[in-house]
């Protein structure tokens, strides 16, 4: 069980951000606990809020394959798209959800910059594996995140900010995650895009050397990204050994190295899991997802069949994505 205390100021992010000792992720806002009976829908069924990622990723997928999965006669759950990890812990904060799905580095990094930790939030289900993705542009010399240590010449792109400056990305809690690992990942300069796709734009564009993105694999968003930028664009590895020192709050190692598809280094291998055939070259830091829910949620019985639900969405989601567990 973990729980994340936080203060209610929120950093400012600069989306021109120059070099810094670490990337400054915002704060969460102030906690706000339960009061009162939870809402029902008009057939006395509790409500259970399930925030997630942005719509054409695999967050989103999986929260609506738990919501259609789970017995509607006990909960109904409510699919909320808020984006990445870091928003859905906010989200979680000010009692905006009652369950999430995150990157299972953010409770780490919230631990590094101060939040306590205590007994709000349960994690429950570990779903489908999340790998750091680099994407550099093929002529650039670049040919491992590594590379982008201690190079203050350097920008990558990763995540957003919204117009209050606040990021809620996960790839940035997973930047500064290594970044707590190795003061190396400190000296690139990085800067934030509104999505994946303006991401890609400006690497293929010359306005960065790469980008960085905590995702699945095989998500329509990749696929788009493909379609309009894989010949200018390549998949680099970032496996360096640093990271394998990380651990998770209970102290077992956060993440694992993992191939992931780039043989002829365009990004439609990143598709290749889901055809069947066999991961290679590019490897890469991979962790797994992970379902959380508040445990102050009122509705003990609906909270439980979220979870079981969540729980079955798990296998079946890995069996027909990426073929990583047996059955």
């Amino acid at each position: 069980m973990i729980r994340f205390v936080t203060g209610a100021t929120a950093f400012a992010l600069s989306i021109q951000m120059a070099h810094a000792d670490q990337i400054e992720l915002s704060l969460l806002p102030e906690l706000v606990g339960y009061e009162g009976e939870v809402e029902t829908n008009t057939d006395g069924i509790p409500i259970f809020r399930l925030c997630t990622g942005s719509r054409g990723f695999d967050y989103n997928r999986i929260a609506h394959v738990i919501a259609a999965s789970a017995d509607p006669d006990i909960v109904d759950v409510e699919v909320i798209n808020i984006g990445g990890s870091w928003s859905q812990l906010g989200a979680l904060s000010d009692n905006r959800c009652d369950g999430a799905i995150i990157q299972r580095d953010a409770g780490v990094v919230a631990s590094q910059i101060g939040a306590g930790i205590s007994e709000l939030i349960l994690q429950g289900a570990e779903l489908h594996p999340e790998f750091f993705i680099s994407v550099c542009t093929r002529d650039g010399s670049a040919n491992e995140f590594s590379d982008m240590q201690g190079r203050d010449d350097t920008v990558v792109i990763v995540g957003s900010v919204d117009a209050d400056g606040f990021t809620g990305s996960g790839t940035a809690v997973t930047i500064r995650g290594f970044q707590a690992e190795d003061r190396g990942y400190t000296r690139p300069t990085f800067r934030y895009a509104e999505n994946l796709m303006m991401a890609a734009r400006m690497i293929a564009g010359g306005q960065g050397d790469c980008l960085a993105m905590t995702s699945g694999l095989g998500s329509q968003a990749w696929a788009e990204m493909d379609a309009r930028y894989g010949e200018q664009l390549r998949i680099v590895e970032a496996d360096d050994g640093d990271f394998n020192d990380t651990r998770d709050l209970g102290g077992d190692r956060l993440y694992e190295f993992m191939d992931i598809p780039g043989s002829t280094e365009t990004l439609s291998n990143l598709l290749v899991w889901r055809e069947g055939r066999s991961p290679t070259d590019r490897q890469t830091v991979m962790m797994r997802a992970v379902y959380v829910s508040r445990l102050d949620y009122p509705a003990q019985e609906a909270a439980d069949e979220v979870g079981f639900a969540a729980e079955r969405a798990a296998v079946d989601f890995d069996l027909k994505n990426y073929g990583l567990r047996q059955q």
